[in-house]
């Protein structure tokens, strides 16, 4: 409430005009206050007062809510309604034409005008999307390439196999990957005074540290650093800490297929195999009786992958 509503009761919100519509009628009507005492309480007419007990003995409360004008009739329809939500969840801009997978209101706005001839702006098609339940996100992307055939032949079979042949050696899994991390690079957010950026002292100069990591599904981690390129016996180095059976999340690297081949002799109860580059996001319940979000993809087996399904 603001000091406006007493001088001014038309800055009253509709939503609290109605509400205060049904307590006038309600003291007078249930209550037996005179109107005189109530529409000198509320700072309101007499004939305001007795127009809301006319509408209240028509149409009881109900009657009493805030009518709001009924306004144009919308430029979308509902059959457009329908048409946007099936675009938006089964298609994508490309299909029409454009050079992006991603949607925007934009976009969506032209295709109305191409497809039903009704001119709109963006933030008329965005009011229509959050009214048919949708929301802007970021996607989570799949790769084109990805063979959902060999996806179910490594979930169902390569793996469980992997798992076996680990058992027999005493080791665990574990998943690596390499990742490049720049001394440029900054993400992350802090508190500071609002409407004050605040400010962070970091470097400008260029380069990078190489990041080689293997991490466990009960969360062990280990990891290395190295300015310089990450070579076979960077890799060798690192995958011999231990005994686990690494899971390459990428690609194999020269220095993994070297790994692959010379790892086994040089350190006992180690072992490695890798994937091809595709690797689609899998919510499958893993092997372990968790769900797990790992990236995986078909197997590319070493020499050192189990070669009978009853190992």
């Amino acid at each position: 409430m603001t000091n406006e509503w007493l001088s001014d009761a038309r800055k009253i919100p509709d939503d609290v005009m109605s509400y205060i519509r049904k307590i006038a009628v309600r003291a007078v009507v249930e209550f037996g206050w005179s109107p005189e005492c109530v529409y000198k309480i509320f700072g309101i007419s007499r004939s305001c007062l007795y127009d809301w007990l006319s509408s209240f003995r028509r149409g009881g409360y109900e009657a009493l809510e805030t009518r709001l004008p009924p306004g144009a009739e919308p430029l979308i329809t509902r059959e457009m309604d329908v048409w946007l939500k099936w675009v938006v969840l089964s298609r994508t801009p490309s299909d029409y034409g454009y050079d992006t997978a991603l949607w925007t209101c934009g976009i969506l706005a032209a295709l109305l005008a191409r497809e039903f001839g009704v001119e709109v702006i963006g933030a008329t098609v965005n009011a229509h999307l959050k009214k048919l339940e949708l929301s802007y996100q970021v996607p989570r992307y799949r790769a084109s390439e990805q063979d959902p055939v060999e996806i179910e032949r490594f979930l169902n079979d390569t793996f469980p196999r992997v798992k076996r042949y680990a058992e027999k050696r005493g080791a665990e899994i574990a998943f690596e990957d390499e990742a490049g991390v720049h001394l440029d690079a900054h993400a992350g957010r802090t508190w500071g005074a609002r409407g004050e950026t605040p400010e962070v002292i970091a470097t400008d100069k260029r380069g990078k540290f190489n990041v080689l990591s293997i991490v466990t599904p009960e969360g062990n981690l280990q990891f290395s650093l190295k300015a310089g390129n990450i070579d076979s016996d960077t890799y060798i180095g690192q995958k011999g800490r231990g005994s686990s059976f690494c899971l390459s999340i990428t690609p194999p690297s020269t220095a993994q297929r070297r790994c692959a081949s010379s790892i086994v002799p040089i350190v006992t109860g180690s072992a490695f195999t890798s994937f091809p580059a595709m690797r689609p996001s899998t919510t499958r319940p893993n092997s372990f009786g968790e769900r797990s979000r790992t990236t995986v993809s078909v197997d590319n087996p070493s020499k050192t992958r189990p070669t009978s399904r009853n190992d």
